[in-house]
């Protein structure tokens, strides 16, 4: 503020006429501006003076105080008043002054409450200048004596009392002038955040094999995850289970680079590998994503599998629907529950169906409950025998021929889907020389009834052991060799006989096993003790539904 305007608004507060307003602001510049300050105590003093001087001159006799206004009306002399005036005054507005300094300095270290210290404390330290009046009234008399030019005021101002008198120690409604003090940020809330304990987002449920963290620290279970953490799972396996219930399954070799959360999004970035994940249902406005070097994928709640190769990655979705994006460039399309889609270079993605591979299997597959085959054995040297009971099923060919039936119920699978694969896998024992034949039956058989002239009770075979063109197909279907003991599989080249018999139940006869020359086998029936044993069927097909 510039000189002239601070002694107008001193002059203004000393004739009581400023404004609300303007009164703030006075009290802000001297506040802040120790020069200020120093003029506001400087013109105090000449206040002071001058209210001296009328009380001097109410007290002179009439002849002496007219002369003395007609001087003063001629002659200012502002310099004339210190001269005469005693030294204790200056003194006690070098005290005045000391004190407003210190309650500054006081007020300015208070938070909030230093604008009030202020306005109660301030204006009472400087205004008193005038209340040793009624000591110095005993000195109005050596005055009369030696009258001296002194400055007399406006006409309007012997009206005037003493400042304290004038203006109130407290104003009931202070002034409110702005500070920048109310413009800084609060300092707690940067130590608050600084301070703030990383929220858990998921926690390590199993750990098998060689599995690491981000340190290369064995990873076990129980260990709790953060957002920006990742784990690495370089042989066995690891289950990992976010805050909201969805699971994370990471196979051998597989790399999950970190867990990424915010308040739009719960990512996890993937480098390599293979895993599998059940999702619960997200919110709209929170999705999950997975993301690879080749795709991103988007949930909201599903089942899938992600296989990252290294030029690729494949998306399969069990359950649910996820929107699937190659990257960087490619639009996002949509994959539905049973189908699957490859992010590679080439041709943008095209979900696709995924194909189901299902098993048949006694007490095995689809469930433990599964009694679905049929299977028994038929003798050229006992025709009329049924051999339905036993556990090991005998295939040769001698002196005697046997040939073995069987036949699996496939309804599980839904009519109309694309088998794309078929195989028969069985437990084989003794002798072992040359192939055996697999043909598709072409006649109904019953296990508790089939013998090497019938079918079943109420059907005989076209030919004793089922060896006409009738009874069976001309063409294999398959050739089971084994080589040694063991577990063996044949695949079923002729996937149309497959097909029939899931568009077609009631033309689903089984298939007949016959055995070469000089060769004794024997193969685990349904009735062996042990389940995994059992014949069993695998079919691998893309659903109609």
């Amino acid at each position: 503020m510039k000189p002239e305007e601070l002694d107008r608004l001193i002059h203004r507060y000393f004739e009581g006429d400023l404004s609300p307003e303007e009164e703030g602001l006075l009290w802000s510049v001297i506040r802040i501006d120790p020069a200020s300050a120093d003029r506001f105590v400087e013109l105090s003093e000449l206040e002071s003076a001058m209210v001296e001087s009328l009380k001097a001159e109410e007290a002179a006799p009439p002849e002496v105080r007219t002369t003395r206004r007609d001087s003063r009306r001629h002659s200012r002399v502002m310099a004339a008043v210190p001269e005469r005036r005693p030294v204790w005054p200056l003194f006690f507005a070098a005290g005045v002054m000391i004190a407003f300094l210190v309650l500054l300095i006081q007020s300015a270290g208070q938070p909030r409450p230093a604008e009030i210290a202020v306005r109660q404390v301030e204006p009472p330290k400087t205004r008193p200048a005038a209340e040793p009046a009624p000591v110095r009234n005993e000195t109005p008399a050596p005055k009369a004596e030696t009258p001296r030019p002194i400055p007399t005021p406006d006409p309007v101002r012997p009206e005037r009392t003493p400042i304290p008198d004038s203006k109130p120690v407290v104003d009931p409604q202070p002034p409110q002038p702005k500070t920048p003090e109310k413009t800084e940020p609060p300092a707690p809330e940067k130590s608050s955040v600084i301070v703030k304990a990383p929220t858990v987002e998921a926690t390590i449920v199993k750990v098998e094999g060689d599995v690491v963290d981000d340190a290369g620290v064995a990873a076990k279970a129980g260990q709790a995850m953060i957002s920006g953490q990742g784990l690495d799972v370089r042989k066995g396996s690891a289950l990992v289970a976010l805050i909201d219930g969805t699971q994370l399954e990471l196979r051998p070799d597989t790399k999950l680079d970190r867990i990424v959360v915010t308040a739009e999004q719960k990512r996890l970035v993937l480098s390599r590998g293979v895993a599998s994940s059940t999702i619960v249902r997200q919110s709209l406005k929170v999705p999950l994503v997975f993301q690879t070097p080749h795709a991103e994928v988007t949930v909201v709640g599903t089942k899938l599998l992600i296989d990252i190769a290294k030029d690729s990655t494949r998306v399969d979705v069990h359950e649910g629907r996820v929107r699937f994006k190659r990257l960087p460039d490619s639009l996002p399309i949509e994959i539905a529950a049973g189908s699957y889609a490859i992010a590679s270079k080439g041709p943008a993605p095209v979900a696709r169906r995924i194909p189901i591979v299902r098993s048949f299997q006694d007490g095995v597959a689809p469930t433990a409950d599964y009694r679905g085959t049929q299977d028994t054995e038929i003798s050229s040297k006992e025709q009329t025998a049924n051999f339905g009971k036993i556990e090991q099923l005998q295939l040769q060919r001698l002196s005697d021929q046997q040939t073995v039936l069987l036949k699996w119920d496939l309804t599980a699978i839904p009519a109309g889907s694309k088998v794309v694969s078929a195989e028969l896998t069985f437990w084989v024992t003794g002798k072992l020389v040359g192939d055996c034949k697999i043909h598709a039956l072409n006649l109904p058989f019953e296990e508790s009834e089939a013998t090497w002239r019938f079918a079943k009770s109420t059907l005989s075979w076209s030919a004793p052991g089922a060896q006409a063109a009738r009874d069976r197909g001309v063409t294999p279907i398959a050739l089971l060799a084994p080589s040694q003991p063991g577990f063996h599989t044949a695949m079923i080249t002729d996937l149309g006989v497959v097909q029939t018999w899931i568009n077609a139940p009631k033309e689903n006869f089984g298939i007949l096993i016959a055995g070469p020359d000089a060769n004794i086998w024997g193969l685990e029936s349904r009735e062996t003790a042990m389940p995994d044993r059992r014949p069993k069927l695998t079919i691998t097909y893309i659903s109609g539904k």
